[in-house]
């Protein structure tokens, strides 16, 4: 029997995108939407906002019709997980036949016993024993994905729980790279640039993020002692190091809420990364352009940040993958800042492999490399 992999060829010429958030700019950019279009590719991308699986299976006959005429020629690729208000959709590709497959590559260090799955996973359903018997019967209506495109070894592992757990063979894994690895690869930014005399930080938008208040949960810390901490520890980075530090302003913040202090820029972190000579941050992916760039990395917290459970372990899980010290910035050493430029090349070593790209993955667009695997004509 062929798979769906084996039908496609290299006759793949529509990319739908499935998204639980709006596409910015910056996304099309990031995900490859423009690069997609350029080389002659149609791509959609639609917004996927139910809560329940009866809004999913209101909002199918509308995905229908945005659907081309021959699906042979399509392939979605879906941003989100497997969930039960989802399974409709699931349904869906199964009835029609449609290629399908999960975007994963923008993973982060997970800190934990090594048999933890990552928090993206952590989530998913059917790993909880109590929908046992829901799934297997809903699963007997769902195909398993045709792919699932990964960016490092630390997904390898646990990158078969987005399948039907009785189908995990038919479910090809391709190795690729993270999203900013793709930016740096097609930016004209090279690895050994001349850098500046500036440091950055990488600015989250702890204290007002408007996911918190999506999610129904309260920002880690108070938006003035926080800005303050930074703001201070600023300067002792300054007057130690004599580097300037620029603050990277989060896409999200509000154009006029910036640090008073500093000097801040909207629009361009990879860059004011890649021309630095040390990167500030907290738990954000962007951390990875440090490394690509072979940087210098100080992982900050406060004393208030650190006391949710949730912050505090993304800190530990980065300041551990990276091998550095969490920096309280409330209440530090000197030599915290004296070593801030030392760099754990074993470490970074691993993280680039795990987090970044796959080792011996084609230097090629993820989408690229997508297409190349789907024309192998894989059979089971």
């Amino acid at each position: 029997m062929q798979s769906a992999m084996s039908d496609s060829k290299s006759t793949i010429k529509n990319f739908i995108f499935l998204v639980q958030y709006p596409w910015s700019e910056r996304d099309w950019q990031r995900f490859g939407g423009n690069a997609m279009k350029s080389a002659g590719l149609d791509v959609r991308v639609l917004l996927c906002e139910f809560k329940s699986r009866e809004q999913c299976q209101s909002w199918l006959p509308d995905f229908e019709k945005a659907l081309p005429q021959n699906l042979h020629d399509l392939v979605v690729i879906v941003n989100f997980n497997m969930t039960e208000c989802s399974i409709p959709l699931f349904q869906f590709f199964s009835q029609r036949n449609i290629i399908f497959g999960f975007l994963k590559n923008a993973s982060q260090p997970n800190s934990g016993t090594g048999n933890e799955l990552p928090r993206i996973y952590s989530q998913l359903f059917y790993n909880l024993k109590r929908f046992r018997s829901f799934l297997q019967r809903m699963y007997k209506k769902v195909k398993p994905a045709s792919f699932i495109v990964i960016d490092g070894v630390a997904l390898l592992t646990h990158a078969h729980t987005l399948c039907t757990p009785a189908s995990k063979s038919k479910t090809k894994i391709i190795k690729s790279h993270s999203l900013d690895y793709e930016s740096f690869r097609t930016s004209f930014y090279p690895k050994n640039s001349i850098r500046s005399g500036r440091a950055i930080f990488i600015d989250q938008f702890l204290e007002g993020h408007p996911d918190f208040s999506l999610n129904g949960t309260i920002p880690p810390c108070d938006p003035f002692s926080y800005e303050l901490s930074l703001e201070n520890f600023f300067s002792e980075i300054e007057k130690t190091l004599a580097l300037e530090v620029v603050v990277a302003i989060h896409p999200k913040r509000p154009i006029r809420s910036h640090f008073a202090g500093s000097k801040c820029i909207q629009g361009e972190t990879l860059q004011l990364i890649a021309d630095s000579k040390l990167v500030l941050g907290h738990y954000s992916t962007a951390l990875g352009m440090a490394v690509i760039h072979n940087l210098p990395v100080m992982i900050l917290g406060t004393t208030e940040l650190m006391k949710s459970k949730f912050v505090n372990k993304a800190l530990s899980s980065y300041a551990t993958a990276l091998g550095v010290v969490i920096v309280d910035i409330d209440q530090y050493c000197n030599s915290d800042i004296q070593n801030a430029l030392k760099i754990n090349e074993t470490c970074f070593r691993s993280y680039f492999d795990k987090h970044i790209k796959f080792p011996g993955s084609p230097n090629l667009p993820w989408w690229k490399i997508l297409l190349d695997e789907l024309a192998k004509n894989t059979t089971d």
